[in-house]
Formats: structure tokens, sequence, C-alpha cells
């Protein structure tokens, strides 16, 4: 990558400690050996976040069952710099991509919302162990159909 060059595939929720960074680990789990992704790295971050909160014990056992650790994943506020790396936003709900529009610049040409997938993706944030399952679940469905987009989106860069 050239210096400056865009090259971070950026999940976006509110706090970074449970859809974003869920949605991070499938999505970079599943393009690991995807050749036309091999210069792309996966991240996540949040818009109103607790920096440096882990996530749930909850979110990281979910992670862990489905064989990704999120034992190391500690909360970060998106900020202009990470922005300015994004090749493509993802943000989990139509909120947060109205939010990234009116509060940042120069974003990426693919900055969308999951109901781009279909639907957004509720803050499970203090729910019981099942609705943090069904979450998971929710995100990881919509995987093949955010790699199918960013095979689409990412080619006309």
């Amino acid at each position: 990558m050239k210096k400056g060059q865009r090259d971070k595939i950026m999940f976006v929720c509110t706090g970074n400690t449970c859809r974003s960074p869920m949605a991070h680990v499938f999505l970079a789990s599943q393009i690991r050996n995807i050749p036309e992704f091999a210069h792309y790295t996966v991240t996540s971050a949040g818009l109103w976040v607790r920096e440096g909160q882990e996530s749930s014990s909850d979110v990281r056992t979910i992670a862990k069952a489905r064989g990704f650790s999120l034992e190391d994943h500690r909360a970060q506020s998106l900020t202009q710099t990470m922005v300015d790396q994004a090749v493509a936003i993802l943000c989990v709900t139509l909120a947060h991509e109205k939010f990234l529009k009116e509060n940042f610049v120069n974003l990426p040409k693919t900055c969308t919302s999951f109901l781009e997938f279909g639907n957004d993706i509720a803050d499970p944030y203090a729910g019981n162990a099942e609705t943090y399952e069904r979450i998971a679940a929710e995100i990881e469905q919509k995987i093949p159909s955010i790699i199918e987009f960013l095979r689409k989106e990412l080619n006309d860069h």
C-alpha cells in the first residue's frame, strides 16, 4: 500500500463492544484466503465509546464458540484518521451512517449501513445471552452479502 492509500474495511456501531467487533472478526475470517482482499485490513470502531472497554463476556463467549477471539479487543472511537484510511465503512444502522455523513469529511465512496443487506442490527447492549446470540447470528448471516457487495464496490476503485 502506498502512503495515504485507503486500505481498511471498517465496521462502525455505537460502543464498539458488540456489533462492530463481531462483524469485524466474522468478515476477516471469511476473506482471509480470498486473494482480492489480501491487501485490506478489517477493523471496527464506535461513535460513542468508553475507550478501552472490553466486549461483554457474552460477546466473547459467542465469538469463541465460533472459533474467534475477542479477548484482546478494546473499544475505540472512530477518528478522522480512521475515516481517511477506510476504503469502505459499513455502519450497523442507518442512524450511524447519517451521523458519519454529518460529522466526518473525506468519507470513502463506499459508506453505507446494514440496510444495504436487509436491515439494521439492533443494539443488544445489556441484553441477555440469547439476545447477543441472535444478533451474532444476524450479523453472520449477512457476511456473504457483504463480501459480494465489497467485491463489486472495491473493484470500482
